[in-house]
Formats: structure tokens, C-alpha cells, sequence
């Protein structure tokens, strides 16, 4: 039992302390590439709104 506690359980708090950086990472990137894509949908819809008020006019 004290083998378990002193190598197992050590190594299994470092793989999921290791997963849990990782599960951060990728949820940090996540957030900042659905901000570049929030940004590009306003870009578009502005876009459109003038492409659609120069089709009115012309």
C-alpha cells in the first residue's frame, strides 16, 4: 500500500494536473478564436449593411 501511495497516486496527480493545463490551454484558445470570429461576423454585417444600402439607392 505505501508503494501505491508514494509512486502510483504521485504519478496519477501528475497526469491529471498535466491534462488540466492542457484542458486550459485549449479552452484559452477556444475563447480568443470565437472573439476573432465574433469580430469577423460584426465586420461582415456591417458590410452587408452598406452593400445592401448602395443596392437600394443605385
Amino acid at each position: 500500500m505505501t508503494y501505491i501511495e508514494s509512486h502510483v497516486e504521485k504519478e496519477i496527480h501528475q497526469i491529471a494536473d498535466g491534462h488540466k493545463m492542457l484542458y486550459e490551454k485549449v479552452d484559452r484558445e477556444f475563447k480568443e478564436i470565437h472573439e476573432e470570429l465574433d469580430e469577423l461576423k460584426g465586420t461582415q454585417a456591417a458590410q452587408e449593411f452598406v452593400i445592401t444600402r448602395r443596392l437600394k439607392q443605385g
